[in-house]
């Protein structure tokens, strides 16, 4: 499929006569159809075109084809005074009149495929105009990521084309790049910073259903934070308002079953003006401990149940979730882990071990059997 190329005239041209190329009949000059742009000397879209440039009888108005072999680039140039004597020329593109121009899409991949592809790939795509591309090769820019050195101008400038590229298609309704022109509008990249221009694109994007925008727009929003520590943490209540507006939508996308908004609706329920709910709070971290691949949840209900925090105190509850929180091994979150033993330690202590043996009667015994019992051990062993 085909669509028509907006080649940008800002692109360097070749020389002083690029714009009105003119010729007479035979010898002289006559004037050219005037172009909508012109092709730039050094096509990005690929590398060593071929081409052929062909016509029938050379007359005055002929229609000029070129194909550029290889490239899937097909364009139609419209002259007049082209005298019969006259053959056409294969000369540098930028001094060619062109009335319409036409280039076979580049397949666009997704944002994640960008991020693995080769750096030629990316730049290929990404000066063809492909928005996904651009953003992906002005993040790379920006930290140096992908065989790419680090360098924050070129990545404002990629930044800015790929807000350009992606306004289009966002203004006509793709979801996708609603949600791009959003966060771009969020950070301030390429664009200036505007929360409120980042909500209507994340909102347009939410109401079509996608879960990622819909978490987006619950984030600007919320304002609720929670800074831990071992023994407590210091919090921000946030805005009424805003608070009821960022769980509406936290909600729609825990529905669809995003951990993180299940996690952030906990963290509202806990410490949001307004909103405050402790039965909400245990329904959502058992809710986020089903599906989270880390004990964090298990923890949060563990400190819960312990400190009585918004619910009754329950230590057997407590005891219960810092169990499971230690069982549920994460490399990636060992510290998780590490902080659930702590936990259980300091408010239930350790235990001693299970022992079993015989006594000097013979009869065997479970150190279990004397628990609550003060008793004397003597133990005997042999090398």
């Amino acid at each position: 499929m085909a669509k028509k190329l907006d080649i940008d005239s800002t692109l360097q041209d070749d020389g002083p006569n690029d714009r009105n190329v003119s010729r007479t009949e035979g010898s002289g000059p006559t004037s050219v159809t005037p172009a909508m742009q012109y092709l730039p000397n050094k096509p990005t879209i690929a590398q060593g075109w071929n081409f052929v440039l062909s016509s029938a009888q050379p007359i005055s108005g002929a229609l000029v084809t070129v194909a550029l072999i290889g490239s899937g680039l097909f364009l139609s140039g419209c002259f007049s005074g082209l005298g019969s004597d006259e053959q056409p020329i294969a000369s540098p593109l930028t001094k060619t009149s062109l009335a319409v121009a036409m280039i076979d899409e580049i397949d666009p991949l997704t944002l994640d495929e960008y991020e693995d592809a080769p750096l030629s790939v990316l730049e290929q795509h990404a000066e063809a105009g492909i928005a996904n591309a651009q953003y992906v090769l002005a993040k790379n820019l920006s930290y140096g990521k992908g065989k790419i050195e680090r360098d924050k101008e070129a990545a404002k400038i990629w930044f800015q084309k790929a807000a350009s590229s992606y306004w289009p298609s966002a203004d006509d309704g793709d979801v996708e790049s609603q949600k791009q022109l959003g966060f771009l509008y969020e950070r301030g990249f390429g664009v200036n910073k505007d929360e409120d221009e980042a909500q209507k694109w994340y909102r347009k994007a939410a109401i079509a259903g996608d879960l990622e925008a819909q978490k987006r727009l619950a984030g600007t929003y919320d304002s609720v934070f929670e800074l831990h520590a071992f023994d407590g943490c210091n919090l921000s209540a946030g805005e009424n308002d805003d608070n009821l507006e960022a769980i509406k939508w936290y909600l729609k996308a825990a529905a669809a079953g995003d951990l993180d908004s299940k996690m952030n609706l906990a963290r509202m329920y806990t410490l949001g003006d307004g909103v405050i709910d402790g039965k909400q709070v245990v329904y959502w971290y058992q809710k986020a401990a089903e599906q989270s691949e880390d004990c964090s949840a298990e923890l949060k209900l563990g400190k819960l149940y312990e400190e009585g925090l918004l619910i009754k105190q329950d230590l057997d509850e407590a005891k219960k979730w810092y169990l499971k929180a230690k069982a549920k091994k994460s490399d990636k979150h060992a510290w998780l882990n590490k902080q659930a033993d702590q936990r259980f330690r300091f408010r239930f202590g350790s235990q001693m071990p299970e022992l079993s043996g015989m006594d000097i009667a013979g009869d065997e015994f479970k150190l279990s059997d004397y628990r609550g019992k003060v008793v004397w051990l003597t133990f005997y062993t042999s090398y």
